[in-house]
Order: C-alpha cells, then sequence, then structure tokens
C-alpha cells in the first residue's frame, strides 16, 4: 500500500475530512461533485420562509429531492413515495426536502394531486416534508442541476438526489433525467455513511440499505 494510501485508510473513508481531500471542498468549474461543500441558500418553502438552508439541517444529514416541475405525473409518484419513506428517513436523523422551480402555491395545489393520488393504497400519503420554490432556478443552477450556459432557454431541472452530511458536504448525488423516475429506497444509502465515516470499512456493490 502507498503512503497516501496508508493514510487515506487511518480513517473511515465516508468522513468529511476523507471525502474533501479525495474530491476537494470546492469545485473548481462551478460543478457540484461529491466532497464538495453545497451552497447555503435563503428560500421560500411550502413551510414558510427559510434564510438558510444549513440553518434548517444543522448538524444532521439531508436528502435533497429535486423534481422538474409540479403536477409532472413521475414526479407525483416520486413524492408519494419519499413521503412513505419520510418517518423512517426521520428516526435515523435524515431530514428531507424537495424542489421544483415552481410557485409555492403550485406546489400547495401539487400536494392535493399528490395525496389524492396515492389515497386508495394501503399506507395513505400525507406529504410532511418542506418543497422549496425555486422560481428563479438559482438553486438549480448553484447545484449542477441546470447548465448554467443554456439557462435561459431552459424550463425544467433534471430529477436530481442530494445525500448532505451534517458539514453541509455533499455525500452522493444521483441524476436521473426527466422522463425516469427516481427509487425512493435508493435513497437508504444515507445508512451507510455514519459507519463507513467511523470505521476503515467499505459497502459491497449489492448492499441493499433497509428501506
Amino acid at each position: 500500500m502507498a503512503p497516501k494510501e496508508r493514510a487515506l485508510a487511518t480513517e473511515g473513508p465516508g468522513s468529511t475530512s476523507q471525502y474533501m481531500s479525495m474530491y476537494g471542498k470546492f469545485s473548481t468549474d462551478g460543478f457540484l461533485r461529491i466532497g464538495n461543500e453545497c451552497p447555503d441558500f435563503s428560500c421560500k418553502t411550502t413551510h414558510g420562509h427559510w434564510s438558510s438552508f444549513h440553518e434548517w439541517k444543522k448538524g444532521q444529514w439531508a436528502v435533497l429531492c429535486s423534481h422538474p416541475r409540479a403536477f409532472h405525473p413521475v414526479g407525483t409518484t416520486e413524492l408519494g413515495s419519499l413521503s412513505q419513506k419520510h418517518k423512517t428517513l426521520e428516526s435515523i436523523g435524515c431530514k428531507v426536502v424537495a424542489l421544483s422551480v415552481d410557485s409555492v402555491e403550485d406546489h400547495v395545489e401539487w400536494l392535493k394531486d399528490v395525496e389524492a393520488y396515492h389515497s386508495a393504497e394501503e399506507e395513505p400519503v400525507h406529504v410532511q416534508f418542506p418543497i422549496i420554490s425555486d422560481g428563479d432556478r438559482a438553486i438549480s443552477e448553484a447545484y449542477s442541476m441546470i447548465d448554467p450556459f443554456t439557462m435561459g432557454q431552459q424550463t425544467l431541472t433534471v430529477r436530481s438526489v442530494f445525500v448532505i452530511n451534517p458539514e453541509n458536504i455533499l455525500m452522493l448525488r444521483f441524476d436521473y433525467p426527466a422522463c425516469v423516475g427516481v427509487c425512493a429506497a435508493s435513497i437508504f444509502v444515507v445508512n451507510i455513511f455514519p459507519i463507513t465515516s467511523k470505521l476503515t470499512f467499505h459497502y459491497c456493490l449489492f448492499f441493499i440499505p433497509s428501506a
């Protein structure tokens, strides 16, 4: 093992210091990658105005899920599925928030559709996590969900999932095209990071965290 590899192995591979040493705390080209510090922002949400995203999640893990637009049928199923897993995520100390470029008023109406769509299921849906309104797409640009060079021509973001640690470092991101829905069960990879941040331990390819 090379000296650098030995040094890295003295801490868990999922620790903040390891991520920053391997990937860099700040992006050099404007694209938000794992290991980078997630930008702070103020915004309007379905739970009121936030002066600071970092303050809202202070000291906790967070999952931020973006959706191309309100009332999209794929997003409607995604929000419902995420809502059904919300309590479990909270129980492991992980906050949940969604985002789209629509207004808070549109989001409030959309949530009615989401809950109505899932009303006949064995586990009815009542969405309790906030949805961020990113009307000027500033957050989407900062989080690399929209290409800044074509921002004027784009009306939708990609579908993205960000797993952010208590120090506001991006530990994982998934990006999906607008036509493909996010598998909510995959978000439970957040279970792995507290373990790998403390132990010199790696998870195998086919490990599926409990959902």
